[in-house]
């Protein structure tokens, strides 16, 4: 389809349009309304200032095809539209804009390419793969959330120059979010982590004015996180980057490191009753630090784990400074992995600028009785006549 026109599928009465196997295209500022239901499982390209509205109450769904919107042109979703099978993919300056109901269930992957997509209602991903700016794209897009976006499975990319703009609601439950060096995750309301993996990449940002949740979990942190509050209730926090914000963890795991670095928490750090921090120790040179530029106010647990090749080393002196700070209140009400080998332990000592562990390393001999101490000194006094006697032969 070309040339201004347009096609319209109506719901009524009961409107259904299948675009089949082979090529499907409307160019040249042509454009197609649905209202009814759509299925796609060819191959449906938009060129040259084209368009495809799906109108509630349409239910449009890719159930294998692919969808390629490119060169300005623009998808608009205002009904329900759900992604099962197969790709969809932006290039260009072409446009993807849902103020309604997007799925993605399955498929090879989403696509975002040169270009600005924007929710302002659900976006919901259970399964298939989104990436934002991928592949052999000009990395330079943005996708705007406006809306609810959950993430409920799979896997997503924000890739060199993209940014994932979060304005709203982002809800991750399931799956893995990865942001690539140059990549951008942009919190400005509520980032809530309930499952799967959020990773931040050396040279990525997860920022904003927004407050992070970790419910659920895990976030890697070896970029850079810029953020009004985090708060960790049942969640794991690790990574060797900077979370430049107030981190209140009340019942979740701080691991700095990725077996072991440096964690840094430029705010204060806060751990309440039912909150763990987890330390590797794996040698005299080699230790996770949790760094924190304000005050550490300590409860909860502190969870040593010492490599088995160090802990047969150790000597007795050896010391680390595990969490550095610029004051601190309250302590640690557990500690375990103290009595880390045989007859070697750690103490510790909560020092004007940090926490440091000293290794005691005690050999403890018995005492003999007093025959033995006999005895032993006829066989030295042997062992030496025998040298003597051999010496004059």
């Amino acid at each position: 389809m070309s040339g201004n026109g347009f096609l319209r599928n109506l719901t009524n009465p009961s409107g259904r349009m299948d675009l089949g196997a082979g090529q499907h295209q409307i160019e040249d500022s042509g454009g197609m309304d649905n209202t009814g239901i759509l299925q796609l499982s060819g191959t449906l390209t938009l060129r040259n200032n084209s368009e495809v509205l799906n109108d509630s109450p349409g239910d449009f769904s890719n159930s294998g095809g692919q969808f390629f919107i490119a060169n300005t042109n623009k998808f608009e979703n205002k009904g329900s539209f759900t992604h099962s099978a197969g790709l969809m993919q932006t290039t260009s300056a072409g446009q993807l804009l849902n103020s309604d109901t997007f799925s993605i269930t399955g498929g090879n992957r989403l696509l975002l390419g040169t270009t600005q997509s924007l929710n302002t209602d659900n976006f919901s991903q259970t399964s298939g793969n989104t990436d934002i700016g991928s592949g052999f794209f000009v990395n330079s897009n943005t996708f705007n959330n406006i809306g609810n976006y959950n993430h409920n499975g799979s896997t997503t990319n924000i890739n060199n120059g993209a940014i994932l703009l979060n304005d709203f609601f982002y809800t991750h439950n399931d799956g893995a979010l990865t942001v690539h060096a140059g990549g951008q995750f942009t919190n400005s309301l509520i980032n809530t982590l309930n499952g799967g993996t959020v990773q931040v990449s050396a040279g990525g940002t997860l920022n904003g004015t927004g407050s992070t949740s970790l419910n659920g979990g895990t976030l890697v942190m070896n970029g850079l996180m810029v953020q009004s509050g985090v708060t960790i209730t049942d969640s794991t926090l690790q990574g060797s980057g900077t979370v430049r914000s107030h981190v209140n963890n009340t019942g979740g795991t701080v691991g700095p490191g990725n077996s072991p670095d440096t964690l840094t928490v430029d705010g204060n750090y806060t751990q309440g009753s039912g909150g763990t921090l987890a330390m590797e120790i794996d040698s005299l040179l080699s230790c996770d630090v949790l760094d924190i530029s304000g005050i550490a106010a300590l409860d909860g647990i502190l969870d040593l784990t010492v490599d088995a090749g160090y802990a047969a080393s150790a000597m007795d002196g050896d010391s680390f400074t595990i969490v550095e700070w610029d004051s601190f209140s309250g302590a640690f009400a557990t500690v375990n992995g103290l009595n880390f080998a045989t007859g070697k332990f750690f103490t510790l000592h909560y020092g004007e600028s940090g926490l440091t562990l000293t290794v005691n390393a005690q050999t403890v001999v018995g005492v003999p009785e007093p025959g033995t101490i006999a005895l032993f000194g006829l066989g030295v006094a042997g062992i030496g006549f025998a040298r003597r006697r051999r010496q004059r032969s």
